[in-house]
């Protein structure tokens, strides 16, 4: 861990230890797990670094220790779904991360998050909107109403990422209907019509409107 935090120690681990920093979070010790996501979140600070990450396979064990309904403390769920969320940037995983798991870990986050675990699973779950199999994927896992629901009640950066999530699942077809059948959504909206200073918050909130209207 100590290594990690100067550059010369992580370009060392990258080059050969991130493998075994992901079986630390496979330990059966809660702290031996911390230490091992400490590492990995230096690890993924940038793009490289969050490539070697997914590919030593961290997305399964993370997905695991940020399960909320585990016995993992919240200090073990905050770093593993930080380190999910990081690697969510690499559209170019997306799709292997869906396979991992990690939209219910997601969207568990969306409700049962404090505000900075639900920002940063919103702005997650708005990249995933983008992969071939995530618009289905969130859908099943109930992400719809919880993207909603921050709509209508979150801190407006929070509020951004899920409008765009949802404007974004609006044009799937696979996920239409859900929205269709999602009371609060035409509400939420409207909500961000009327006071979202963001510009482009509301032209996703009228076309998503617009969508909707003619499923």
């Amino acid at each position: 861990q100590t290594l990690s935090a100067c550059p010369p120690g992580r370009q060392a681990i990258l080059r050969g230890g991130a493998a075994a920093c992901v079986e630390l979070c496979r330990h059966e010790s809660e702290a031996v797990q911390l230490n091992g996501l400490r590492v990995l979140e230096a690890l993924a600070v940038d793009a490289d670094g969050q490539k070697s990450v997914c590919t030593a396979g961290a997305a399964w064990p993370c997905v695991a220790l940020a399960d909320t309904t585990k016995s993992s403390s919240q200090e073990v769920q905050r770093a593993a779904l930080g380190i999910i969320c990081k690697l969510t940037n690499l559209e170019a995983e997306l799709a292997a991360l869906v396979h991992a798991g990690v939209v219910p870990a997601l969207v568990a986050q969306l409700s049962l998050g404090d505000a900075s675990a639900q920002d940063m699973a919103a702005a997650s779950v708005r990249q995933i909107t983008c992969c071939e199999d995530g618009p289905g994927t969130i859908v099943q896992a109930r992400g719809v109403g919880a993207l909603v629901s921050l709509v209508k009640d979150s801190a407006s950066s929070t509020q951004a990422h899920a409008m765009h999530a949802l404007h974004s699942l609006a044009g799937r077809v696979e996920a239409i209907s859900a929205l269709a059948s999602e009371a609060g959504l035409v509400p939420a909206c409207v909500l961000m019509l009327r006071t979202s200073a963001d510009a482009a918050v509301r032209s996703a909130a009228a076309a998503t409107l617009w969508r909707v209207s003619d499923a």
